[in-house]
């Protein structure tokens, strides 16, 4: 058998897990916090004539005449008359919204125009750093929403036990020893769990998350950049005051207008009732702190408290203020005039959350993750249970000279130590207390009354029964191969205690122990070799005798009574039990020693 336990540990491969942390990222739509998403559209031609002519047919009387006049004067096309009119029309608007702050004709922002951008980021100044480090790292976002959806999921479940209990894992993994059985059942339970959820409660927990991507451009925009056209330097000051500004071309700011654009209308987006839930700002303050918020004192608690209302204030008053600038001041049409295409579109990308498809992906990849640390916990919490079900409350022999040899002078130097004493130790125990007894007992019984046409099965067992005598009495001699009166032992010793003197022994001991550490394992497996057939004899024994539907097997003297052939049939039956589970037992013990 191999470690198919510790093959369940890694409950997630490489790839599985980059999947599902694809998808976190898809679910979240989660990009670089400096990307553009905002896309010239290219208009049809078609779609662009029938455009025109609806404009053209709702003209004021007023604007009919002017048009008339253009196209008189003019030899050009319908449609590009109009559209260098359509362009004139918005320069005289733009001129009237922004009172004159905006030279449309020659393309120039004053300091007036400039200063309604200074009070968005006034308003955006308190913001930034909480948005900056809640989009920095996705991990810190996706871990927000998980810290929200926990307290807003009726019954969340929100870690491995609420699953599986460490008990109800220890079953499955010894049950099983199989990844894909163990994990289908986790799997399923937790689909089962996902399922009862509500929608309703995903779009209520979306409504105070929503604002986190409304706001996120808008409080990322590089003002300090966009400022630094019109001759500000903020050398590191808050925005207390008003700067003085100087002119400059739109042309020279173009690609700042089209991202402040995006960022108004994402900000403009978001209502005036709804707020950023609570609990995202509680758990961004607590987590700056290094302890969860639950666990702070209830004076910590109060303070981050009173940070997230002041946080969420600014938030309400970001809002109103960016709804208001994007109204009144007409950016859109800057940006066309500056193009020289009045049908000039803008293609918005909103991001679209997918709640419930993170909540599935970000807990599957969390319960995961905690199964691979609590793993070691639980496989020595299994080798605990298998040694009790074998030896009960039995202390185990320990080995006269056969040690680990952990030494502080050994770890020191990095040297190794014996590898499978605890292994060889566990089958050293079962043959010399269970096989000894009760097993070869059985053994002896099914010889004497093995039929002549089993023969060939007769011999099998005397040959596992004999081998596994002849185990016992090697690991015997192995161990007595360390006492200090045998030559083997007397050799070691000497090597052992001068490594530290004598780096070049450290070879020498690197040899011996990887030579002894062969033989440790040899032995493990010779007795595993025997153990197995055993069993398989014992199988077919209580097989032959259902098909033959006997009450009896044998008579025979076993511990002072005399047996009948059921009460023989479950003695097999309890022998066979005890030596699958320590054939469990020692494969894990080998993973474990082996580092698996």
């Amino acid at each position: 058998m191999s470690s198919n336990l510790h093959q369940l540990a890694a409950s997630l491969t490489e790839e599985e897990r980059r999947v599902l942390r694809q998808r976190i990222k898809r679910a979240l739509s989660v990009e670089s916090p400096t990307e553009v998403r905002i896309y010239p559209a290219q208009m049809r031609e078609e779609e662009k004539q029938r455009l025109i002519a609806t404009e053209i047919a709702r003209l004021t009387l007023r604007e009919r005449i002017g048009f008339a006049m253009r196209r008189l004067m003019s030899s050009r096309p319908v449609s590009e008359v109009f559209a260098e009119y359509k362009l004139e029309m918005m320069r005289e608007s733009i001129r009237e919204k922004t009172g004159g702050s905006v030279d449309p004709d020659g393309g120039i922002l004053t300091a007036e125009a400039v200063q309604q951008v200074w009070e968005v980021y006034r308003l955006a100044y308190p913001l930034i750093s909480f948005f900056q480090d809640l989009w920095a790292d996705s991990r810190v976002l996706a871990a927000s929403i998980l810290h929200v959806m926990a307290t807003k999921i009726p019954n969340a479940k929100h870690e491995l036990e609420q699953f599986m209990s460490a008990a109800q894992l220890q079953d499955a993994f010894v049950t099983t020893e199989n990844k894909k059985a163990v994990s289908a059942e986790l799997g399923k339970r937790m689909a089962e769990y996902f399922s009862g959820i509500p929608e309703s409660v995903f779009d209520e927990i979306q409504n105070g998350v929503q604002p986190l991507y409304d706001l996120k451009n808008v409080c990322l925009f590089p003002f300090e950049r966009f400022f630094a056209h019109f001759g500000w330097d903020s050398k590191g000051m808050e925005p207390d005051e008003n700067p003085t500004f100087r002119p400059a071309a739109a042309r020279d700011v173009i690609e700042y207008l089209d991202r402040l654009y995006y960022a108004a209308y994402s900000a403009s987006r978001v209502k005036s009732s709804v707020v950023i839930h609570p609990e995202i700002l509680e758990f961004y303050y607590a987590d700056k702190t290094g302890v969860a918020f639950g666990r702070l004192s209830a004076d910590a608690r109060t303070v981050i408290e009173e940070k997230a209302k002041r946080l969420g204030r600014h938030v309400t008053k970001l809002t109103v203020g960016v709804r208001s600038f994007f109204r009144s001041f007409p950016i859109g049409d800057i940006i066309r005039v500056e193009s020289g295409d009045p049908y000039y579109r803008f293609q918005v990308y909103v991001p679209r959350i997918r709640l419930k498809e993170f909540y599935v992906s970000a807990l599957q990849e969390k319960v995961a993750t905690e199964l691979d640390k609590r793993f070691p916990e639980l496989r020595m919490g299994i080798v605990d249970r298998m040694k009790k079900d074998v030896f009960g409350s039995e202390v185990l022999p320990d080995f006269e000279f056969y040690r680990s040899s952990a030494q502080s002078t050994i770890l020191s130097l990095g040297l190794p130590t014996f590898r499978y004493v605890k292994s060889l130790n566990v089958l050293y125990a079962f043959l010399l207390q269970h096989y000894r007894g009760t097993v070869h007992d059985l053994v002896r019984i099914l010889q004497r009354n093995m039929p002549f046409r089993r023969r060939e099965v007769g011999n099998d067992l005397v040959l596992h029964a004999a081998g596994l005598e002849d185990v016992l009495d090697t690991i015997r001699e192995f161990d007595y191969s360390f006492s200090p009166e045998s030559e083997e032992g007397k050799a070691f010793f000497r090597v052992r205690y001068s490594v530290e003197k004598d780096i070049s022994q450290q070879r020498s001991y690197r040899n011996i122990v990887a030579q002894k550490d062969r033989e440790a394992k040899a032995l493990v497996e010779k007795g595993l070799e025997h153990l197995n057939g055993v069993e398989s004899i014992f199988r077919d024994a209580i097989k032959r005798h259902e098909r033959a539907n006997r009450d009896t097997l044998a008579s025979a003297q076993m511990h002072g009574r005399e047996t009948t052939g059921n009460l023989f049939n479950e003695s097999l039956k309890e022998q066979i039990g005890l030596i699958e589970t320590v054939k469990k037992l020692i494969v894990q013990l080998v993973s474990i020693e082996e580092g698996h």
